[in-house]
């Protein structure tokens, strides 16, 4: 707590001295890469420090994957504290990779639990859980980072503005822990608890996460909200595609599932759920849709060299391929016709930075979405300015990271 106290005094009393240099000095600010007179001077000081702290230099994917696990808070206070705490109660599921299950605090009304795996008709008062998945690029991150951090308060605070209205609050958050993947040098000594050489296996670890819901907790999947960042955003929607509502695989060859749907029979219970909700989306990891030079100048890019080296290195070239989300959305709508009607069965929620280095492949995924939509209740898009990659990290200090986090929770979990 006290860590988390000075930490929060230091960053507002710079932004306090920034916006007052900002006002004597802007012609200078506006000239530097990276700024814009659209943007609080909170959102200056927090780019500034994220880019500075990235070009401090990983040498190992180990180093970085240790240094995005660390669960102890800067930016937030403790999770269970009394006063400035957000959840009531944390659990660690052993059963799913040290996953763990957060009660929000302050919420009574427990989540629907069916228990006689009917399909009722539910209220749309009913609390909602949340299924979250951090990002890092398939290699670091984890349960109780930053990440986690910030959605978790964001939860709460969502909870708090609407108590005293009919909108349905969210009353728990599973944060999912799946594999990372491990840097080639280490497979051969790599602990398999904790890593893979496998995008397939980290997929299949959100997939028991999600069965453990459904058949654990008893949770109706109309119940479930799916939020996921970056990377975690691509695990969710190839989790979607590729697991819950596929017909045929996408190298073209049928299933063999003598049900004749491509799925496994439990997978017909586990969709629809309630909604997804994606942040800074890495849609395109085989760079074949979307080239390099379709960043512009303009952008905000928050991920150095040496990490987008890292994050290459580790993913395999045939996952690269085979997990492209928008390359297995146009395969698949080839194969089956009725594609995003199976996908707009829930609520979309898509939110990210008109000016970050994963812009262009959101807009074009926006664009599919939009294009196949019949029902305008069931697309959100959310986007901000002049924001880095993952800008709701920065929930606790950032304006239109709290904004923008905000208006998606509205969307997603009503």
């Amino acid at each position: 707590m006290i860590t988390y106290l000075i930490v929060q005094a230091l960053l507002r009393t710079l932004v306090f001295f920034f916006s007052l240099y900002r006002k004597s000095f802007g012609r200078l600010i506006f000239q530097a890469k990276f700024m814009n007179r659209k943007q609080t001077s909170a959102s200056m000081v927090w780019n500034y420090l994220v880019r500075k702290g990235l070009e401090n230099g990983f040498k190992k994917v180990s180093e970085l994957r240790e240094y995005t696990r660390k669960s102890k808070s800067i930016l937030y206070p403790p999770l269970q504290s009394p006063i400035l705490g957000c959840v009531s109660k944390m659990e660690k599921v052993d059963a799913l990779r040290g996953s763990f299950w957060f009660a929000m605090k302050n919420c009574e009304r427990p989540y629907y639990c069916d228990t006689h795996n009917s399909h009722p008709s539910l209220d749309h008062e009913n609390p909602k859980v949340m299924m979250f998945i951090h990002g890092g690029g398939h290699v670091s991150g984890g349960a109780l980072g930053m990440e986690a951090q910030a959605m978790l308060f964001a939860v709460r605070d969502y909870n708090m503005r609407i108590k005293n209205s009919l909108a349905p609050p969210c009353s728990h958050v599973l944060s999912v822990e799946h594999r990372l993947l491990a840097d080639p040098d280490e497979y051969s000594t790599m602990d398999r608890n904790l890593l893979t050489n496998s995008v397939e296996e980290q997929i299949e670890d959100c997939l028991q996460c999600l069965k453990w819901f459904v058949y654990e907790k008893h949770i109706h999947p109309r119940g479930i909200v799916l939020v996921g960042n970056s990377s975690g955003a691509n695990l969710i929607v190839n989790m979607i595609l590729l697991k819950l509502i596929n017909s045929e695989s996408t190298n073209g060859r049928n299933s063999s599932n003598p049900n004749g749907d491509g799925k496994d029979p439990s997978q017909n219970e586990l969709w629809p759920v309630h909604s997804v909700a994606l942040f800074s989306t890495s849609c395109d990891i085989s760079r074949t849709i979307i080239h390099q030079d379709f960043v512009k100048e303009n952008f905000i890019v928050a991920i150095p060299t040496n990490l987008q080296e890292m994050f290459e290195k580790c993913l395999q070239p045939e996952d690269k391929m085979r997990y492209s989300v928008l390359k297995n959305l146009i395969k698949m709508e080839k194969i089956d016709k009725q594609l995003y009607h199976k996908l707009f069965q829930c609520k979309w929620v898509v939110n990210y930075s008109k000016h970050e280095e994963l812009t262009p492949e959101n807009d074009y995924f926006v664009n599919l979405l939009k294009q196949h939509v019949d029902q305008e209740d069931k697309l959100k898009i959310i986007t901000e300015d002049y924001q880095m990659h993952c800008y709701s990290i920065g929930y606790s200090l950032v304006p239109e990271a709290r904004r923008g986090v905000q208006q998606s929770l509205e969307a997603c979990i009503p």
